[in-house]
């Protein structure tokens, strides 16, 4: 474990341990199972690895290049798959520890790249892991969460990684100036839908499942299609198998820009 470590909530780094612990026993018993008839592998130390730079820490990462995976290349990818099985933790552990989206090395330089400069606000930010990934990557980030820890089912840890303001989603429209930003809004929930009508900007960054997914409305959705166009996604993103979850920017058309009085 990195020296950064000592920067990761206690509770988070103890889980850390405890899932690097158990990927360690994993390989040690020479496990050679097959999934969906592919070799279970571990990301670490192969073509697919992506290191996490000096001075920066992103356990959820070392967690899950560490973790069996798959190459389904017809599919997703690398995508890691044994967790409860084959490890004894559960997908949920993991998630609720850190995000609901897996944030890789290549992810951040690639969010920071579509930045270029500009600083981000963050709307549902649920743990702060992605504010706090940005952040130690250089970029300006101002995260807004409505709820507690101890009130946030989707959240697992108290302390959270990066400072949150509480406010809801609304609060996207304060910050015209900033790329918004979101991860995996809740299902069938309204407030995605209300941060990126709020919001008055031209760049919206967006990791979670797209339309028919997990994540979102219908009304989120309609919106994204109607007001803005894709502008590029990460080749990096790895996502956990069966999730179809994708790191994508966007653009405002240049029409609802116009109509929104934005010249």
């Amino acid at each position: 474990m990195s020296e950064v470590m000592t920067q990761v909530p206690d509770v988070a780094r103890l889980f850390t341990e405890r899932a690097l612990d158990a990927c360690a026993s994993y390989w040690r018993r020479g496990a050679t199972e097959m999934r969906l008839g592919q070799p279970m592998f571990r990301i670490a130390g192969t073509v697919h690895d992506q290191l996490v730079p000096d001075g920066i820490a992103n356990p959820y990462w070392e967690v899950i290049r560490q973790m069996p995976s798959t190459d389904e290349r017809h599919w997703q990818g690398v995508t890691p798959y044994g967790y409860e099985r084959d490890l004894g933790i559960s997908r949920n552990d993991v998630v609720s520890t850190y995000s609901w989206s897996i944030p890789s090395p290549g992810d951040i330089t690639w969010i920071t790249d579509v930045l270029a400069g500009r600083g981000v606000v963050e709307v549902g930010a649920g743990s702060g892991y992605w504010a706090w990934q940005l952040s130690q990557a250089g970029a300006d980030v101002i995260a807004y969460e409505p709820n507690e820890a101890a009130d946030n089912k989707f959240v697992g840890v108290i302390e959270p990684y990066h400072p949150l303001l509480r406010d809801d989603a609304s609060a996207a429209g304060r910050h015209p100036d900033r790329a918004l930003f979101m991860s995996w809004p809740s299902c069938g929930g309204p407030w995605a839908a209300h941060a990126l009508a709020s919001h008055k900007g031209d760049l919206f960054v967006y990791v979670g499942e797209t339309h028919g997914g997990c994540c979102g409305d219908d009304d989120f959705f309609d919106l994204l299609d109607a007001e803005w166009d894709e502008i590029g996604d990460s080749p990096h993103h790895r996502t956990w198998w069966g999730i179809n979850c994708r790191l994508i920017a966007y653009r405002r058309k240049r029409a609802a820009a116009v109509q929104g009085g934005e010249q």
